[in-house]
């Protein structure tokens, strides 16, 4: 706790529900399932730079984004070409000589906060319950490394926390068609890569039926909720082992 009182906890990026999570009642795959994998880690990039008052402000520019592992402009303006179709954002800023495009996201209100840009129409005005985001002091972002698919992953792993069921997740295709995943394959590669890179650990391993099951490793495994002999060692706090796989900050990608 800080001497004003706040926690010191670090900051989340929040992702809308009615965008980001299936519905459980009908299975209905969420708005973002059409999106392909580069769109879809494009558009949590954006989100992420969300303060509150900022929206209608947001930057990707190939210098902010290298940051976050981005390394193809064409790859960035492709992405960006599909959520504008798609709806998920809107520029209100063109770039041009000296200064970058601006977005915003279209499911909260445009901000005032550094207003430089015109309010373009169509966008959807919805009260806003995106947290605030701090900087970070790191050189670029944990997950810079990661490819667009393990990057989806991560994310789609992560809205199955309920608070109690770290070392439950599932990473079934079953489970993860509706949220856009097509490929076995492709599935497969992005868990064995998210547990190279240590975001997360397989609790236990499928067979005869089961399904595996994984834990991610800034939180601590809920041992309480866990039906089953884990094949981890089970500890009161995270492992946070993703913290010591890129201890060594790395500067943005120049190219």
């Amino acid at each position: 706790m800080t001497p004003n009182g706040r926690s010191e906890k670090a900051p989340f990026t929040a992702l809308p529900c009615s965008l980001f999570s299936v519905e459980k009642s009908n299975m209905k795959p969420p708005p973002v399932a059409i999106l392909s994998h580069k769109s879809f880690r494009l558009l949590v990039n954006i989100t992420s730079q969300l303060n509150g008052q900022n929206n209608g402000n947001l930057a990707c520019a190939q210098k902010i984004l290298g940051f976050y592992g981005w390394k193809s402009k064409s790859t960035i303006d492709a992405a960006l070409s599909e959520l504008i179709e798609a709806g998920f954002i809107e520029r209100t800023r063109e770039g041009g000589r000296n200064k970058c495009s601006l977005y915003a996201v279209s499911w909260i209100p445009l901000g005032e906060k550094g207003k430089d840009y015109k309010i373009p129409g169509g966008v959807i005005v919805l009260p806003s319950n995106i947290f605030r985001a701090n900087p970070s002091n790191r050189t670029h972002a944990p997950t810079a490394n990661l490819t667009h698919s393990a990057f989806r992953l991560l994310v789609n792993l992560t809205s199955q926390l309920k608070g109690g069921n770290n070392g439950c997740l599932v990473a079934a295709h079953k489970l993860m068609n509706p949220h856009g995943w097509k490929g076995k394959t492709t599935l497969r590669s992005a868990v064995d890569e998210l547990i190279l890179e240590e975001f997360i650990q397989r609790t236990k391993r499928g067979g005869n039926g089961d399904q595996a099951t994984y834990a991610v490793t800034w939180r601590a495994i809920s041992e309480g909720r866990l039906s089953f002999e884990p094949d981890v060692i089970i500890s009161s706090v995270p492992s946070n082992s993703w913290k010591q796989n890129h201890a060594t900050a790395l500067e943005p990608p120049t190219n």
